[in-house]
């Protein structure tokens, strides 16, 4: 058998690391391997079932069996052959003692001597002898019968002793062709084996290089997808890197739009959006009263101004009518059909109590309207009775944001300032020589200081606005905001509008005069230090050092108050109050003074004059407040 060995098929991709590799070629070599492998495979199967189905043992099993039935013929063979020499000598020893062999000569015999003997006479020895004569021929034809049975014995014995013998040769010849079998199937089961050891030699070189084909694939496989990813892995930097940089661009362009955007833009834009949206609600604007003549609230019944002013929604308006109280209303037209014809008597209904009722007529907001509200930190009118104090709650927040915005834009040119004059400051030390320079402690000392190196700054004077108190009923301000110079107060007290009407809801800013506001911001050019501490003030700050650290400020702005209530001026005096610190704090832009104030400055003035002075809470009156604080003023002089 010619056995023809392929060399395992290799592919080199040295030269192409960067390209796949062929798995086309691959395929194909690995199908003509795996198709050689099975006919070889076939082959030797074919071998194996030879080698385990050879006839060897089948002659080896019947020459064995023949062997045997040769050896036992042997056997039988040399004791039949003993047998058959006994019978012999026992045959030759009857033959011996026979006259004839043959029973009638025997009897021609012994009638011929009884003939004689009758017939002739013969002496006595003579005679003797014949009858003795017969006596032998006589026991001779006995034994000749013995003979004749011992004689047909051993020839029977012989006819066997030939059959065996004849069988024993057949068992030799048998057992040589057996064995010339054997041999045979020695040689060709050894030559089989041979063939086979061949085969799945070169079985396992085929096998071997379909191995060395398939890991020399994947091994290619593997590099070719390692470079890809290092080139996906560089490629994904490079974008994540363009990325970041086009986010960093955003980012700087989203920071210059930042500095360039107006503050509190949105905030303001939404102030307006809100006030449109209340003023497409039907509603009675609160109408002006006579500040010289305050009224009493009820503490049982509360209720507000807008109480008083019947509203019918889609109604026109007719002639005005005065209230007791000096108020005006609109009358409302009459409602009767302007088209009816003929004698119809037209008839005047009242409608005075139901108009009242329309006040109080819930609004429902969308959510968004509400969400809106909540983000100003105001509460949604729920009727109609509510909305003039939501409008002026939301003028006066606009109003708070662009003061705060102003601000902002001066505290951001003088910042721009300090940088500009530090650097000056730095190339003039670098410039200068030690003893014609000041050191960069005084210069630093007199742009911090402000004065004496910047004397076109003078101080500003903190100025205030209050308007004037009058009590109005059901009024809720759970938190108000204040500006002071640059800085943001917080209080909880009760706001009034320029009429002296109250404002309902938390966190809204009182009016301040627009005068005066212009004024104060063409003045804010003060010190720098002044500047740093109105920047770093909080609103948290501001408010504890309103209510800890100035009660005497407090008192007084207190009995200013009731001062000026008494003389009549709507705009009281401007305080000026220094803390502790040193701060100058600025109560002309705080509209009204907290209720925890007025307790900490009733508490003094209760020190001073020994009066017992109730607490102000939710249930007393704007009206016994200022009655208490006149007292204590009288007390106090």
């Amino acid at each position: 058998m010619e056995e023809q060995k392929e060399p395992p098929f290799k592919e080199s991709f040295d030269s192409r690391k960067l390209k796949p590799p062929n798995k086309k070629k691959f395929e194909e070599e690995l199908e003509r391997l795996t198709n050689k492998l099975k006919e070889l495979e076939s082959q030797y199967a074919g071998l194996k079932s030879s080698i385990s189905s050879s006839p060897l043992k089948s002659i080896r099993l019947e020459k064995d069996a023949t062997f045997d039935r040769n050896k036992k013929i042997n056997n039988d063979l040399k004791s039949l052959n003993k047998e058959i020499s006994e019978k012999i000598y026992s045959v030759s020893q009857l033959q011996s003692g026979l006259v004839y062999k043959n029973e009638d000569k025997h009897n021609d015999a012994i009638r011929k001597l009884e003939w004689n003997l009758a017939h002739h006479s013969y002496r006595l020895t003579e005679e003797r002898r014949i009858v003795a004569e017969i006596d032998k021929l006589k026991r001779s034809k006995i034994s000749l019968n013995t003979y004749n049975n011992a004689k047909a014995q051993l020839d029977e014995l012989r006819n066997k002793q030939r059959r065996m013998r004849e069988e024993r040769d057949h068992y030799s010849r048998t057992i040589t062709q057996l064995r010339s079998q054997e041999d045979e199937a020695k040689r060709k089961l050894s030559a089989n084996r041979i063939t086979a050891e061949a085969l799945k030699k070169e079985i396992d070189e085929l096998y071997a290089a379909k191995r060395k084909l398939y890991e020399d694939f994947k091994r290619n496989q593997a590099e070719f997808q390692d470079a890809q990813k290092k080139k996906r892995q560089e490629s994904f930097k490079k974008k994540e890197e363009e990325r970041k940089a086009v986010l960093e661009a955003k980012q700087r362009e989203e920071e210059e739009l930042e500095e360039l955007r107006v503050p509190y833009e949105q905030d303001k834009l939404l102030c307006n959006t809100l006030i449109s949206y209340l003023q497409g609600f039907p509603y009675t604007p609160f109408t002006p009263t006579t500040p010289t003549t305050p009224t009493t609230p009820s503490t049982d019944s509360p209720t507000s101004c807008s109480d008083k002013l019947p509203y019918s929604s889609g109604a026109s308006s007719g002639p005005a009518e005065e209230l007791e109280d000096g108020n005006l209303i609109l009358l409302k037209k009459s409602e009767d059909n302007d088209f009816i014809g003929g004698n119809v008597k037209k008839t005047q209904k009242k409608r005075g109590k139901s108009r009242k009722p329309s006040m109080t007529k819930l609004i429902t907001h969308c959510p968004e309207v509400i969400t809106q509200f909540a983000s100003l930190n105001l509460r949604a009118p729920c009727s109609v009775q509510e909305i003039p104090a939501s409008l002026e709650q939301l003028r006066a927040r606009k109003l708070y944001y662009e003061q705060i915005s102003e601000t902002q834009s001066t505290v951001s040119l003088t910042e721009s300032g300090i940088c500009e004059m530090s650097r000056q400051a730095s190339n003039t030390e670098s410039c200068g020589s030690a003893c014609e320079t000041r050191p960069s402690d005084h210069i630093l000392d007199e742009i911090v200081g402000g004065k004496d190196y910047c004397p076109e700054f003078p101080e500003v004077e903190s100025f205030t606005q209050i308007p004037e108190l009058q009590s109005m009923e059901g009024s809720e301000t759970p938190r108000n905001l204040s500006v002071s110079s640059g800085s943001v107060m917080s209080t909880d007290v009760e706001e009034f509008d320029s009429n002296g009407q109250s404002l309902e809801s938390s966190g809204h800013l009182s009016h301040i005069d627009q005068s005066e506001f212009s004024l104060h911001h063409k003045k804010v050019t003060k010190s720098l230090n002044e500047v740093l501490k109105i920047q770093s003030e909080t609103v948290s700050q501001s408010e504890n050092k309103s209510k800890l650290n100035q009660p005497e400020a407090l008192l007084h702005n207190s009995v200013e108050k009731s001062n000026c209530m008494e003389s009549g001026d709507a705009r009281p005096k401007t305080l000026n109050v220094k803390s502790h610190e040193g701060d100058i704090v600025d109560s002309g832009i705080v509209s009204d003074i907290t209720e925890e104030s007025n307790a900490m400055s009733y508490n003094e003035n209760e020190k001073l004059s020994g009066t017992d002075i109730p607490k102000s809470g939710k249930n007393s009156s704007l009206a016994e407040t200022k009655e208490y604080n006149e007292q204590s003023e009288t007390t106090k002089l």
